[in-house]
């Protein structure tokens, strides 16, 4: 970005990531133990606010989630604070499983959708292709990394499904006419799950969330674990595809981290 005059138009589609790392990694600095605890909540906050000002509503959501996860675990008791990241895996592992059933009925029935920013309301429609897609091959999918060759994906929305979620109005976003269904993937990892690899690959995703938070539970840091969970989770049902490997590598790196941080007593 030096030398720049001005920010390039497509700028924002590299920062999102960025901030959604950024969340990823950040509940890391409470457990950075050889730093004064005034200096990491310090830290933790003003790089809380570097992310509140970046672009991409999921990074912002994830944050607050992680927040209010790692701000509840703080007075737990220690047996109770381990429990915490089992409980974000269990609940992350029946989102997983239960996304299909609870969107697809709402999508179908269509809501108010012009009051949501744009990206917002564009994934409405590509989460009501994506639902109706599952119903057609809920056992083994479509197979991996269908998501780009879906039937019918690179369609327009028809006149019809925009009335549905009242996108027809002279307000609304004029590219959502004429948007993709299902652009590269569907921007839910339990969606897209279920798309690709049906009820087996699914329960599969959920096993490995739930064998996660069982982990997290066991490291020194067990509020930083779930917060980081949290996050994860929060970001995974609304924006990246499951199988981006910068998006796979920053989560590796998660959880290598945190279970590497050092003891809270290590300093005693």
């Amino acid at each position: 970005m030096r030398g720049l005059d001005a920010a390039p138009p497509g700028l924002s589609f590299g920062l999102k990531p960025a901030g959604s790392a950024l969340a990823l990694w950040l509940p890391l600095l409470a457990g950075a133990i050889l730093l004064p605890v005034w200096l990491r909540a310090g830290l933790i906050i003003l790089g809380g606010a570097v992310l509140l000002a970046l672009p991409g509503d999921s990074a912002r959501i994830a944050l607050v989630a992680a927040g209010a996860i790692g701000l509840l675990a703080l007075p737990l008791p220690e047996e109770w604070r381990r429990q915490l990241p089992r409980l974000v895996g269990a609940a992350l592992a029946l989102a997983i499983l239960a996304t299909p059933a609870l969107v697809g009925p709402v999508l179908r029935q269509g809501f108010p959708a012009d009051e949501l920013p744009a990206s917002a309301a564009h994934r409405m429609l590509v989460w009501n292709f994506t639902a109706e897609r599952i119903e057609e091959a809920p056992l083994a999918g479509w197979g991996l990394e269908s998501s780009r060759q879906i039937p019918g994906a690179k369609g327009p929305p028809s006149e019809k499904l925009l009335a549905r979620f009242f996108l027809e109005g002279p307000d609304v976003a004029p590219w959502i006419r004429t948007s993709e269904l299902l652009p590269l993937h569907p921007h839910n990892a339990s969606l897209q799950l279920w798309l690709e690899l049906g009820i087996l690959g699914a329960m599969m995703g959920a096993l490995l969330a739930m064998l996660i938070g069982r982990e997290a539970g066991k490291t020194e840091w067990p509020g930083v674990g779930a917060a980081m969970l949290t996050c994860f989770g929060v970001t995974a049902m609304l924006s990246f595809g499951v199988w981006q490997e910068w998006w796979i590598g920053a989560q590796l790196l998660a959880l290598a981290a945190v279970a590497a941080l050092p003891s809270p007593a290590w300093r005693r």
